[in-house]
């Protein structure tokens, strides 16, 4: 692939000859690189935003990302996110202050960072718990978010179900004792009723001392 200058000398016509073979290969390998990013980007499962890193404002969003928060990206551009994912004043506040300080530090190629966890209200109404990884150049900010919000509701649920638990292992008529190593680590207030013991003389002895 060529490309051909030519100019008048007199009576005499001078062409010069550019080889574009390996300028349009490149312009072709980005094209393809660019296209691929495309896809990737859309078919990602993880929910994907992008910023323009001069002023911070949202320019695109993945399919992921609808599917997450609900929100077409009419509904957010540009600077209408916080008040979308934060319509508590004092949590938008915050975050506010947060993404303008992280703005006037990303102007390194290749950036990057996580944000701490975060709650960002959906389109239906509810708080989907995330953390948000970012890759920074000079031009983007791309997001890409984590949904942790089935382990944190999964975590207190384990958490309010040993509670309950404890509680009815405690005020149990039956006697319970825990013991690691041959030593009391747990025993409910029936068990030190039957020993005689109070709970916490109970507590690191060994097993068998207890019941001499």
């Amino acid at each position: 692939v060529v490309r051909g200058y030519t100019t008048l000398a007199g009576d005499d016509i001078i062409a010069a000859w550019v080889d574009m073979t390996e300028i349009r290969r490149m312009e072709q390998a980005l094209v393809d690189s660019e296209r691929r990013f495309a896809r990737l980007y859309q078919v990602s499962p993880l929910p994907i935003q992008v910023h323009a890193t001069k002023d911070g404002a949202l320019i695109n969003i993945n399919d992921a990302h609808r599917r997450l928060f609900g929100y077409d990206l009419g509904e957010i551009q540009g600077s209408q996110w916080f008040d979308k994912f934060h319509p508590d004043p004092a949590a938008r506040a915050l975050w506010l202050e947060r993404w303008e300080s992280h703005l006037r530090h990303v102007t390194d190629v290749g950036e990057t960072g996580a944000t701490p966890e975060v709650r960002i209200r959906a389109r239906d109404g509810s708080d989907r718990v995330v953390r948000g990884y970012y890759t920074a150049t000079p031009q983007e900010i791309v997001f890409t978010w984590v949904d942790l919000t089935d382990i944190r509701h999964m975590q207190d649920a384990l958490q309010e179900s040993e509670v309950r638990f404890r509680r009815l292992v405690d005020e149990s008529m039956v006697g319970f004792y825990v013991q690691q190593n041959g030593r009391f680590v747990y025993v409910n207030a029936a068990y030190s009723r039957m020993l005689g013991l109070p709970v916490n003389e109970l507590l690191g002895r060994e097993i068998g001392r207890a019941h001499v």
